[in-house]
């Protein structure tokens, strides 16, 4: 692990729910905490790092960050949409912190997998 901390989700319906994010070296969980903060309840599958298509950090709420992801059947579909995890940190520090790690990490990861493909290609060469 990485990084984890209690951030706000919106859903579909524009509430924001309750989220403990853990990152970590390669991919992100989306977990929601128990009323009794004990246990974490995964809410889908992980988000892989490499399929982080962008963020936006400049939204108008000062403690908001975009997240948007690729998904594997979006991918497929001719019109393709990305899709937005809209995250609320506690406060513009706790934004910050989030918003140099998950950086760091996500370019690390697209730049592994880069070198992966990369040398792939290249043992069928030979």
């Amino acid at each position: 692990m990485i990084y984890s901390g209690k951030l706000k989700l919106v859903d579909d319906t524009g509430s924001w729910l309750p989220l403990f994010l853990v990152l970590m070296s390669d991919l992100i969980l989306l977990t929601r905490p128990d009323p009794d903060g004990e246990v974490l309840h995964v809410l889908e599958e992980p988000i892989v790092l490499h399929d982080v298509v962008g963020c936006n950090f400049n939204c108008s709420h000062s403690c908001e960050f975009v997240l948007y992801v690729e998904t594997p059947l979006k991918s497929l579909q001719r019109t393709w949409e990305p899709r937005c995890l809209r995250i609320r940190a506690p406060s513009g520090e706790l934004k910050c912190t989030w918003k140099n790690i998950l950086e760091q990490r996500i370019q690390t990861c697209k730049s592994n997998r880069e070198v992966t493909i990369s040398s792939r290609r290249l043992d069928n060469i030979i």
